[in-house]
Order: C-alpha cells, then sequence, then structure tokens
C-alpha cells in the first residue's frame, strides 16, 4: 500500500493507451516513453511512502461496506427499533391533524391533506354525503338562522341577497322564499323576543339601506330614530343591538323593536370614518367589529372601548363579518389572520393559516366557522389561486377544528380528556364556488350543517357525534375520498431508501370497501418517474383486509416518497375505517468501503515478490500518526492499484517482540488501521482497460509502462 502524505495537484485526466486510439507511433518520435504515460497527476513526484500489509486471519486488506449507524440492542421494542438496513416500519396514524408537509419525526400523527375524509376519534375514512339544493329564487347566501315560520314552527331560515329563504323540505322547490326586497340586500339576522305586554317572538333581519325588517306571524318593517340604520342586527341577554355601518354609531331596544321610542341613545363607536362590519355577542359581552380589523365595546355610560387598536389595518368590508360565538370566545377573520378572542379580551391567532409548512391545495383565507355544541367547529377555507384536483379552479374546502384526546396521565375514574387545537379535513371541497356562511342548525329531526355560497347555492349534511363507528346512522359521500401522508423520507433525508410496502390496519372493512395505495418519488433512483415525479403511481391490488400488506414493484427507491390513500365504498350508508397505514423501506446509504489492515511497520520487511526492503520504522510509524490526528483524507494507492481519498477513523499499533535476524533492527510496530473510503482519485493499469487494443498498438511500450495507462 502506498500512501502520499499531501496529494499531488490536479491538471488535466489520465492519458490512457485508449486515449491515444488513431494516433501512429511515429508521430510520437522525440519524445520518451515515459513522457508518455501521464501528465497528471504526477503521483511520483509527490511526497509518499510505501507500506507493507501483514497477513491477518482473514487477509491482507478487508474491506467492507460501510455502517452508519452502530448496532446496537433496541431499549424499546418498536417499529423505530427495528434495523434500518433491512426494513423498517413508518407508522402513519393521523391523529394530530393535518398540514404536515414531511415527515418530521419516525412518530409523525400528522398529515398533509385530505380531499371528502373524515378524521375523528384516532380514524379516518370517507367524507360525508353532501345534499346540493338550488333554490329557484336566491342570491349570494350571507346567514342561516333558526327561527319561527309563520305557522309558528321552529324552520331555517337563510339570507340569499334580496331574498330570505325558507327550508320547507329536501327539494329545490322547498327552498320557498319568505320575505323578498328586489333590489336590496339583507346583511343579518336574529331571533329575538322582547319584554312589553305583548312580546313576539321573531326573526329580525337588518337590511343594506338600513331597515329592519320582523318576520313574526307578519311581516313589520321597524321605526327607528331619525338618522339611524340598521344594518347589522344582534341580541345578548334582553336586549336588542342594532348598527349603523356607515355612521358607526349603536342602538339598543328591550321593548318593542318596532317602535321608534324604544331605542337607546346613540353610542359613537371609535372612528366614524371606518364602517362597522359586524355586531356580536360573545362571553356575556357585546363586541363591534370593523372594516380595518379592530374590535370595539360598550360601556352603560354610553362609552367606547378601543381594543386593539394596533390591530387596525388595511380597511376591507369583509374583516369579521361572518365573526361567531363558540365556547365562550368570539371567532372572527380580519385580513389574512383568522382569530379567537376570549372575553378577557385576549386575542390569539387560531387559523388553519398558521400552517406554513403546508403546501397542498386545501389552504386559503377562512370564510366561515361555526361550532357544533362542545364536540368540535366546522371552518369554510376559500382557496382562489386553484388547486391541483380541480385543474386550477377556485375551491373552497370544509374542515373540521378540535378534537378530544386522552392526556398522557389516567385518571382512577377514567382518562382526562383535554381539547386540541387541530384543523382536519378537507371534509369536502367545491370546485369554482365560494362558501360564505356555515351553520349547524336544529330546525329538523337530525342535525345539520348548513354551507351556503356566493352562487346563491347551498349543501347540508348530516352530523352524528361519531360517524365512523358501527351503525352511526352517518351518511357517506361514494365519489372519491382520499387522503395523502407526509413526504416520507424515515428521518434519513440525505439519503435513498427503497420503499417495499404498505399495510393498512382497520378496524373495519365492509365486503365491497378497499383502499388503494398510490406514491410518487422524490429524487427518484429507480423505476417509474424522474426526479421529482408529477404523477401518482397506483400499486395494486387494494386494501381488503385489516392488516394485509401490499408490495411495491420492484427497485421502487429514491430519497422520498409521497404516498397518497384512496378509499372507495358500495354505499352510502358505509365506509372503509383505518386506524393507519404502514409504510416499509428500508434505507440505502451510498457504498463507501471500511477497510482494515495491519502495517508491517520494520526496518527490514520482505516484499511479494521476494525481494527485501530496507525502511525507517520509526518514519512510517510517524507518517501514519501523522494522517491520523489531522482532520484530511489520505491520498492511498490501495493494492488493486486504485487511488482513494480515506479517511483514518482507527489506529491501534503494537510493538513487536525482537526475534533472531530482526533484534538488531531497533524498534518495530504492526500497526491496525481502519480506513473509511470518501473519493476515488485514480484507476491504475489493469489488464482490463486495454481491452479493445491490439498488442501491436503497444509496440514500443514495456510492461512495467502498462501499469498506468
Amino acid at each position: 500500500m502506498r500512501v502520499w502524505s499531501a496529494p499531488p495537484q490536479s491538471a488535466g485526466p489520465l492519458r490512457t493507451v485508449g486515449s491515444m486510439r488513431g494516433t501512429q507511433v511515429g508521430q510520437w518520435r522525440g519524445h520518451t516513453i515515459g513522457s508518455l504515460r501521464s501528465p497528471v497527476p504526477s503521483w511520483s513526484t509527490a511526497p509518499t511512502t510505501g507500506m507493507m500489509l501483514l497477513t491477518q486471519q482473514n487477509g491482507i486488506l478487508v474491506g467492507k461496506k460501510q455502517t452508519i449507524v452502530e448496532t446496537v440492542y433496541p431499549v424499546a421494542q418498536e417499529y423505530d427499533s427495528a434495523p434500518i438496513y433491512k426494513e423498517r416500519t413508518f407508522v402513519f396514524k393521523p391523529r394530530a391533524g393535518m398540514g404536515e408537509r414531511q415527515q418530521s419525526s419516525t412518530g409523525d400523527m400528522r398529515y398533509h391533506y385530505g380531499l371528502d375524509i373524515w378524521v375523528i376519534g384516532g380514524l379516518f375514512g370517507k367524507g360525508p354525503l353532501v345534499h346540493p339544493l338550488v333554490p329557484a329564487a336566491t342570491g349570494p347566501i350571507r346567514q342561516f338562522i333558526d327561527g319561527l315560520s309563520s305557522a309558528r314552527a321552529v324552520a331555517l331560515f337563510s339570507l340569499a341577497g334580496p331574498n330570505v329563504l325558507q327550508v320547507t323540505d329536501d327539494t329545490d322547490a322547498g327552498q320557498t322564499v319568505a320575505y323578498a326586497r328586489p333590489g336590496q340586500n339583507a346583511w343579518s339576522a336574529v331571533r329575538f323576543e322582547s319584554l312589553g305586554t305583548t312580546p313576539v317572538d321573531a326573526v329580525y333581519v337588518s337590511w343594506d339601506d338600513g331597515t329592519l325588517t320582523q318576520m313574526g306571524a307578519t311581516n313589520v318593517s321597524c321605526s327607528l330614530p331619525a338618522g339611524m340604520h340598521a344594518n347589522y342586527v344582534e341580541k345578548i341577554g334582553r336586549e336588542l343591538w342594532i348598527a349603523d355601518a356607515a355612521g358607526s354609531v349603536v342602538r339598543s331596544a328591550t321593548n318593542d323593536p318596532t317602535v321608534a321610542g324604544s331605542w337607546s341613545g346613540p353610542i359613537q363607536v371609535g372612528d366614524p370614518t371606518t364602517p362597522i362590519t359586524c355586531l356580536r355577542a360573545a362571553g356575556g359581552k357585546l363586541w363591534i367589529l370593523k372594516a380595518d380589523g379592530d374590535v370595539f365595546s360598550v360601556n352603560a355610560d354610553g362609552s367606547d372601548n378601543d381594543w386593539f387598536p394596533s390591530q387596525a389595518g388595511q380597511v376591507d368590508l369583509s374583516n369579521g363579518r361572518t365573526a361567531v360565538s363558540w365556547l365562550g370566545n368570539l371567532w372572527f377573520r380580519a385580513g389574512p389572520t383568522f382569530y379567537k378572542m376570549d372575553p378577557t379580551p385576549t386575542l390569539s391567532p387560531i387559523g388553519p393559516e398558521r400552517y406554513m409548512d403546508n403546501g397542498s391545495e386545501v389552504q386559503g383565507p377562512v370564510q366561515a366557522f361555526c361550532g357544533w355544541g362542545a364536540h368540535l367547529a366546522f371552518c369554510g377555507i376559500y382557496n382562489a389561486l386553484g388547486s391541483e384536483t380541480s385543474t386550477g379552479q377556485p375551491t373552497s374546502y370544509l374542515l373540521t377544528y378540535g378534537n378530544w384526546e386522552p392526556a398522557l396521565q389516567t385518571q382512577p375514574s377514567g382518562p382526562s380528556l383535554a381539547f386540541v387545537d387541530q384543523y382536519d379535513g378537507a371534509l369536502a371541497h367545491w370546485p369554482n364556488r365560494q362558501l360564505t356562511a356555515l351553520y349547524v342548525t336544529n330546525a329538523f329531526a337530525d342535525e345539520r350543517l348548513y354551507c351556503g355560497f356566493a352562487d346563491g347555492g347551498y349543501d347540508w349534511i348530516k352530523l352524528v357525534p361519531n360517524p365512523l363507528t358501527t351503525n352511526s346512522g352517518a351518511e357517506f359521500t361514494t365519489g372519491p375520498s382520499r387522503i395523502v401522508a407526509p413526504i416520507f423520507t424515515d428521518m434519513f433525508e440525505a439519503n435513498k431508501k427503497q420503499f417495499a410496502a404498505v399495510s393498512g390496519f382497520g378496524p373495519r372493512l365492509n365486503w365491497g370497501d378497499n383502499g388503494t395505495v398510490s406514491y410518487r418519488l422524490r429524487g427518484s433512483t429507480g423505476s417509474p418517474g424522474p426526479m421529482g415525479d408529477t404523477g401518482w403511481h397506483q400499486v395494486q391490488p387494494p386494501v381488503t383486509q385489516n392488516g394485509q400488506r401490499i408490495n411495491f414493484p420492484p427497485n421502487i427507491a429514491g430519497i422520498a416518497c409521497e404516498f397518497a390513500f384512496d378509499m372507495a365504498n358500495l354505499s352510502s350508508s358505509e365506509t372503509p375505517v383505518f386506524e393507519g397505514l404502514g409504510f416499509h423501506a428500508r434505507v440505502v446509504p451510498d457504498f463507501r468501503y471500511d477497510w482494515t489492515a495491519t502495517i508491517d511497520a520494520r526496518d527490514s520487511v520482505a516484499r511479494k515478490d521476494g525481494a527485501s526492503v530496507r525502511q525507517s520504522a520509526r518514519r512510517l510509524r510517524d507518517v501514519l500518526v501523522d494522517i491520523a490526528a489531522q482532520p484530511i483524507l489520505a491520498t492511498v494507492e490501495l493494492p488493486d492499484e486504485t487511488i482513494e481519498g480515506l479517511a483514518m477513523v482507527q489506529y491501534s499499533e503494537r510493538m513487536l517482540p525482537h526475534d533472531g535476524q530482526q533484534a538488531r533492527f531497533g524498534q518495530q510496530w504492526a500497526i491496525d488501521v481502519q480506513l473509511t473510503q470518501f473519493t476515488t482519485d485514480a484507476f491504475l493499469g489493469t489488464i482490463g482497460r486495454l481491452r479493445g487494443n491490439l498488442v501491436g498498438d503497444l509496440r514500443g511500450y514495456t510492461v512495467g509502462e502498462l501499469r498506468t495507462m
């Protein structure tokens, strides 16, 4: 073995016999044969040391593939402790919400996004069945409200442009006009019953022109104080409040709101040049939201409180427009951010836009929000830039917010549950439609979620508390449903992986229900796909049994892989239900040698050809110690005539005993080294490199000169 303490400078490629093809020997007249050997690199002029290797029990020079992670006995018997070079399983259990673009841990419980899926209670399945309705006379849906119909029965009303619609049945024709004001738009509504001798339980509707309508047994226009407009209406306790948007003024009434004298004096709220966009009661207080995103409240003496003056930004009439009260807090959007405000008040960003790593189509500003008891809430977002599955069309998405998870410590009476801040979905999506309103109604035998759109249509979804349990009564879509896992790297982001298989585990797969895995590679080194796949490749057969393993096609490898799981069912009354998936892969690091050898460091050694070589054992030892001590790569010519850049990672020496003839030669060592391959700098001459050349082509060269050709 030959070692260079400093590698020579490179000045071009090595010259080989093949590079001289087509050149006659006569053209080299005047050149010595030595000058033809190679102009670079000049290994012969670099400071070098030749060393003989001692024979070990298993050979002279032992090379093996490098292991980058030590083999240790696992402390815990888990999938994470499996050998990464053979096969390890990444267990994908989507329990912590959406928005995770790339795997962040070996036990990652988040997912990237879904389309038409339920993710609830640690399980996932097909999304809810959506019932679309298209009223004959309609307008942009602004709000839904439960109230009493003219027949004094609870009914669902919707504000649809110039119309107040009443839902009488589940057909398009059943969406009747309860009240209409052509040329005007209904802006807000509330159900309220005043004090007095003749109270009326009615729905009060405020309009864009400032009119306030009482919809009871008959429809009555309320008389308001001179100069007052009712653009927004809200109740808190036994008080009905109205807001003049342009004048930024509010008034209240406790007695008959149809009489002008029932209304209190005006209260000016903030800067009158910034219009009011919403009135909403939450946490026992009335909150006034303005177009710049600021929030106000009023005092009993008629003064106002400006709570977040620094929040004021660009004026936008949609800021705070769909604010709602849920769990004692106020939830509203201002600019690009969705907030939760408690009664303190303290303002906290709470929207899905916080998921900065979310690179999916399921993103966009919050359009509407509504709570469903203390169970969870629904959130509608709108991606105006288009989506992957809808060929670039603007799309609305329905998400769920919140989950109840057991605490780490279990109480004697059972687990302690905590509400978790997370978004899941999308439960449903609507290409080319902008969602504008959400509402959970109790006007029917079963609870329903109504979703209103700017095109005047609205869809409804049947709600049950645990839709993925057996015989829950829920309804499921029979169309495509997909959940996409984070980009899988097995936490070895810089190394190639071979992706072997995927497993699906229940708990429930009815006959005819299944799930199909698709994948696309990142940094592909296998088939199919280039670097950075854009198309999905489906793996067959589908998962039809709990725990079934589906093998991938052979030689699927890359730096990372993205997995999608598509679920199918036969009936809207059932869905496949999965707890998770197992992705099976093995890490394949770049091939590097670990060389081990014992160097014969004596003053006199015998070469393999039988000749005796005199050398300085002390100098050999000093050269090796210097290389081992420096953070550099040693340049080494190995016995197979390759020149490598090697790192000396281990060094040990043994002083040999004096025996007979060797006693007079002073100190001597056997030096054990371990070298790790980093670069291959050159391949020196082997017979194989002369393949294709005739013996005549080498006329004039000695056999020794073929060594470096």
